[in-house]
């Protein structure tokens, strides 16, 4: 019995001596685990065939390129704008509402809020009727471009 004990001592301390060790990894190791989550995430994209259209593709860029795009544009010509920027126009007074200047940082991130609940929603409704989603997705990519040179004449009026 002394003999098994002492066996079965030495097979725990191993183990636990294993158990202590710290398992070293390579910096490489680091870009396979990336390329392991591309390819993963590549699959569910390329499994769901709304994804597969180059309008969703060109909708999503869109509303994240523009809305990054707006703010560099507002960051840029911060300190050149009047504290009050003349955002809306009244048509029944015939003259211009004017907010503060921080305003205009809401607006990209009013934008790739909704441009991305939009595409959510897209999402969901695709399966329903395949062609007025595609419709959709062409119409936020040209109210982006629209938003982005409404906001570039916004800053070109305020800074003159």
């Amino acid at each position: 019995m002394l003999i098994r004990k002492s066996k079965s001592s030495e097979k725990q301390r191993e183990k636990a001596r294993q158990l202590d060790m710290e398992l070293s990894h390579s910096r490489i190791e680091i870009l396979y685990k990336l390329k392991r989550l591309a390819t993963s995430v590549e699959k569910q994209f390329t499994a769901v065939p709304i994804w597969r259209n180059v309008l969703m593709w060109i909708a999503v860029s869109s509303t994240i390129g523009i809305s990054i795009i707006i703010t560099l544009l507002v960051n840029r010509h911060y300190n050149q704008l009047p504290p009050e920027v003349p955002i809306l126009y009244d048509s029944y007074n015939e003259s211009w509402d004017s907010y503060p200047r921080v305003f205009l940082f809401t607006v990209p991130l009013v934008l790739l809020v909704f441009g991305l609940l939009s595409i959510r929603m897209l999402q969901k409704v695709y399966y329903m009727n395949k062609k007025l989603t595609l419709m959709i997705c062409a119409l936020i990519t040209i109210s982006y471009i629209f938003e982005y040179i409404a906001v570039s004449e916004i800053l070109n009026i305020s800074t003159t």
